[in-house]
């Protein structure tokens, strides 16, 4: 990613073609990798998962969140 945005600065948009960046599947790699890294820091990892609730009511509510969170970042 970082060397997207020096090719974008040095070349503008138009001026970078994907080839010059990555390919198609390490694009995709890094896509995925960013995206886990906001769910391990927003949820926590198979690690670090985190106080859980004590409650049924505190349970639903930060699934609820997680939903909501999900729902948001992939749109």
């Amino acid at each position: 990613m970082e060397e997207a945005l020096t090719l974008f600065a040095e070349n503008g948009y138009d001026g970078t073609g994907v080839n010059q960046i990555r390919g198609k599947e390490d694009i995709l790699n890094a896509l995925i990798d960013s995206a886990e890294t906001r769910y391990e820091e927003y949820f926590g990892s198979s690690r670090n998962i985190g106080k859980l609730p004590e409650s049924k009511e505190g349970f639903i509510q930060t699934a609820m969140r997680r939903i909501s969170f999900t729902v948001h970042d992939i749109m």
